[in-house]
Protein backbone atom coordinates (compact mmCIF):
# COMPACT_ATOMS: atom_id res chain seq x y z
CA UNK A 1 0.00 0.00 0.00
CA UNK A 2 3.03 2.01 0.44
CA UNK A 3 4.30 1.52 -3.11
CA UNK A 4 6.91 -0.47 -1.72
CA UNK A 5 8.32 -2.58 -4.84
CA UNK A 6 12.33 -4.17 -4.12
CA UNK A 7 11.61 -5.97 -1.48
CA UNK A 8 8.55 -7.32 -2.61
CA UNK A 9 9.38 -8.08 -6.03
CA UNK A 10 12.21 -10.46 -4.76
CA UNK A 11 9.84 -12.23 -1.75
CA UNK A 12 7.62 -12.76 -4.61
CA UNK A 13 10.02 -14.68 -6.64
CA UNK A 14 11.50 -16.78 -3.65
CA UNK A 15 7.82 -17.44 -2.98
CA UNK A 16 7.27 -18.79 -6.36
CA UNK A 17 10.20 -20.71 -5.73
CA UNK A 18 8.54 -22.67 -2.63
CA UNK A 19 5.68 -22.97 -4.49
CA UNK A 20 7.78 -24.93 -7.33
CA UNK A 21 8.86 -27.10 -4.31
CA UNK A 22 5.57 -28.21 -3.72
CA UNK A 23 4.72 -28.66 -7.26
CA UNK A 24 1.95 -26.31 -7.42
CA UNK A 25 3.08 -24.55 -10.61
CA UNK A 26 -0.20 -22.95 -11.35
CA UNK A 27 0.31 -20.80 -7.52
CA UNK A 28 4.25 -20.15 -8.57
CA UNK A 29 3.39 -18.56 -11.86
CA UNK A 30 0.99 -15.90 -10.37
CA UNK A 31 4.35 -15.06 -8.27
CA UNK A 32 6.59 -15.35 -10.88
CA UNK A 33 4.94 -12.84 -12.93
CA UNK A 34 4.10 -10.28 -9.79
CA UNK A 35 7.65 -10.59 -9.26
CA UNK A 36 8.45 -9.92 -12.99
CA UNK A 37 6.01 -6.56 -12.62
CA UNK A 38 7.12 -5.19 -9.39
CA UNK A 39 10.96 -6.00 -10.57
CA UNK A 40 13.47 -3.18 -11.26
CA UNK A 41 15.73 -3.52 -14.65
CA UNK A 42 19.18 -3.03 -12.14
CA UNK A 43 17.61 -5.51 -9.06
CA UNK A 44 19.90 -8.60 -9.45
CA UNK A 45 17.77 -10.42 -7.11
CA UNK A 46 14.62 -10.79 -8.42
CA UNK A 47 15.71 -10.71 -12.06
CA UNK A 48 17.45 -13.81 -11.19
CA UNK A 49 14.73 -15.13 -9.36
CA UNK A 50 11.70 -14.16 -11.50
CA UNK A 51 13.89 -16.32 -13.90
CA UNK A 52 14.79 -19.25 -11.95
CA UNK A 53 10.55 -19.32 -10.87
CA UNK A 54 9.24 -19.51 -14.29
CA UNK A 55 12.18 -21.88 -15.29
CA UNK A 56 10.83 -24.41 -13.11
CA UNK A 57 7.28 -23.95 -14.16
CA UNK A 58 8.10 -24.20 -17.59
CA UNK A 59 9.72 -27.39 -17.12
CA UNK A 60 7.22 -28.83 -15.35
CA UNK A 61 5.03 -28.31 -18.95
CA UNK A 62 7.69 -30.09 -20.27
CA UNK A 63 8.60 -26.67 -22.44
CA UNK A 64 12.35 -27.13 -22.33
CA UNK A 65 13.76 -24.73 -24.02
CA UNK A 66 12.20 -21.78 -23.30
CA UNK A 67 12.78 -23.19 -19.44
CA UNK A 68 17.09 -23.87 -20.31
CA UNK A 69 16.80 -20.51 -22.06
CA UNK A 70 15.31 -18.72 -18.33
CA UNK A 71 18.04 -20.74 -16.17
CA UNK A 72 20.79 -19.72 -18.69
CA UNK A 73 19.45 -15.96 -17.73
CA UNK A 74 19.24 -16.33 -14.34
CA UNK A 75 22.61 -17.99 -14.38
CA UNK A 76 24.27 -15.28 -16.26
CA UNK A 77 22.95 -12.40 -13.81
CA UNK A 78 23.81 -14.33 -10.73
CA UNK A 79 27.27 -15.12 -11.89
CA UNK A 80 28.05 -11.27 -12.68
CA UNK A 81 27.59 -10.92 -8.59
CA UNK A 82 29.83 -12.34 -5.69
CA UNK A 83 26.73 -13.86 -4.32
CA UNK A 84 27.73 -17.22 -3.96
CA UNK A 85 24.08 -18.62 -2.59
CA UNK A 86 22.52 -17.47 -5.67
CA UNK A 87 24.81 -18.36 -8.34
CA UNK A 88 24.39 -21.61 -6.42
CA UNK A 89 20.44 -21.58 -6.83
CA UNK A 90 20.50 -20.89 -10.44
CA UNK A 91 23.14 -23.42 -11.09
CA UNK A 92 20.83 -25.65 -9.26
CA UNK A 93 17.63 -24.82 -11.06
CA UNK A 94 19.82 -24.98 -14.55
CA UNK A 95 20.41 -28.50 -13.19
CA UNK A 96 16.75 -29.26 -12.56
CA UNK A 97 15.31 -28.36 -15.95
CA UNK A 98 18.37 -30.67 -17.76
CA UNK A 99 17.38 -33.43 -15.56
CA UNK A 100 13.47 -32.74 -16.39
CA UNK A 101 14.46 -32.62 -19.96
CA UNK A 102 16.17 -36.18 -19.97
CA UNK A 103 19.73 -34.18 -20.41
CA UNK A 104 21.28 -36.08 -17.27
CA UNK A 105 24.93 -35.46 -18.34
CA UNK A 106 24.20 -31.91 -18.44
CA UNK A 107 22.55 -31.62 -15.52
CA UNK A 108 25.07 -33.45 -14.08
CA UNK A 109 27.83 -30.23 -14.59
CA UNK A 110 25.00 -27.95 -13.48
CA UNK A 111 24.30 -29.77 -9.55
CA UNK A 112 27.97 -30.12 -9.79
CA UNK A 113 28.53 -26.23 -10.03
CA UNK A 114 25.90 -25.56 -7.65
CA UNK A 115 27.32 -27.60 -4.87
CA UNK A 116 30.76 -26.08 -5.68
CA UNK A 117 29.09 -22.68 -4.69
CA UNK A 118 26.93 -23.78 -1.87
CA UNK A 119 30.27 -25.63 -0.24
CA UNK A 120 32.48 -22.07 -0.92
CA UNK A 121 29.43 -20.16 1.20
CA UNK A 122 29.29 -22.69 3.54
CA UNK A 123 25.64 -23.57 3.05
CA UNK A 124 26.06 -27.27 3.74
CA UNK A 125 22.14 -27.54 3.69
CA UNK A 126 21.88 -26.63 0.47
CA UNK A 127 25.12 -28.72 -0.85
CA UNK A 128 23.58 -31.43 0.89
CA UNK A 129 20.38 -31.45 -0.94
CA UNK A 130 22.11 -31.18 -4.60
CA UNK A 131 24.49 -33.87 -3.82
CA UNK A 132 21.41 -35.60 -3.09
CA UNK A 133 19.62 -35.12 -6.15
CA UNK A 134 23.23 -35.84 -7.89
CA UNK A 135 23.24 -39.19 -6.30
CA UNK A 136 19.50 -39.77 -7.70
CA UNK A 137 20.48 -38.95 -11.02
CA UNK A 138 23.83 -41.16 -10.86
CA UNK A 139 21.39 -44.16 -9.62
CA UNK A 140 18.89 -42.90 -12.55
CA UNK A 141 21.51 -43.85 -15.19
CA UNK A 142 22.77 -46.81 -13.72
CA UNK A 143 19.28 -48.26 -13.51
Amino acid sequence: SIGETAFNSTVCALLAQTLGDLERFDQAETFVERSRALAAEDDFASQAAWRMGQARVLADREEFEEALRLADEAVEINERTDYLAWQGDGLEVRGMVLEAAGRGDDARGAFEGAVSRYERKGNVVAAARVRRRLEELVGDAAG
